[in-house]
């Protein structure tokens, strides 16, 4: 339905807060000077503000559209989720993504579930909700922390750029879910 290939670059930033969307576009809008086909998957964390969402972003810079409104096979460059029950199956499309809720003073959200998917996961400092989680990841190498948009552009493209990296992230969160699961 989402008109993806195996060869699409594909960014996610999951359960996104108001604040965060403005820095996930900004470090999009960077990846694509490099990639210019790498698309964008923003879910908030409430559905409802995906028009907010979507009005952050200027018709010139990027095809945006709904998921709920994108029809089988179109052509996107963003897709803002206005769906629940989704993000899950959404991190396996990822090549990398972010968490929300941590680069601005939210506590962070889960990252458990990109980590499931093994994708790499970026978030930023603030993951007091998550401390242990977070800490943990971080150690198995398979979440790296940033401080800002401008990080966030660059370890997106790091890790575009370096499969090996990619890789190892991908396998540090397998690692750290076998260790904990159940």
């Amino acid at each position: 339905k989402l008109g993806l290939t195996h060869s699409d670059v594909v960014l996610l930033a999951g359960s996104t807060h108001a604040g965060e969307e403005e820095l996930v576009v900004a470090a999009h809008a960077r990846v694509r000077e490099q990639f210019p086909f790498a698309r964008l998957i923003i879910v908030p964390r409430h559905p409802a503000r995906a028009g907010q969402v979507g009005g952050l972003l200027h018709p010139s810079q990027a095809t945006t559209r709904l998921l709920s409104k994108v029809a089988e096979g179109e052509r996107w460059d963003v897709l803002i989720v206005d769906v629940m029950g989704v993000l899950s199956q959404l991190y396996h499309l990822a090549s990398a993504s972010f968490v929300g809720g941590s680069l601005v003073p939210k506590g962070g959200q889960n990252p458990l579930e990109a980590a499931a998917a093994g994708c790499p996961v970026l978030f930023g400092p603030d993951m007091r909700d998550f401390p242990d989680i977070s800490q943990g990841m971080l150690e198995a190498g398979a979440a790296l922390q940033i401080a800002n948009a401008g990080e966030l552009a660059d370890e997106w493209l790091r890790l575009l750029g370096e499969t090996e990296t990619r890789n190892r992230m991908k396998e540090g969160s397998r690692r750290f879910i076998n260790q904990y699961c159940g």
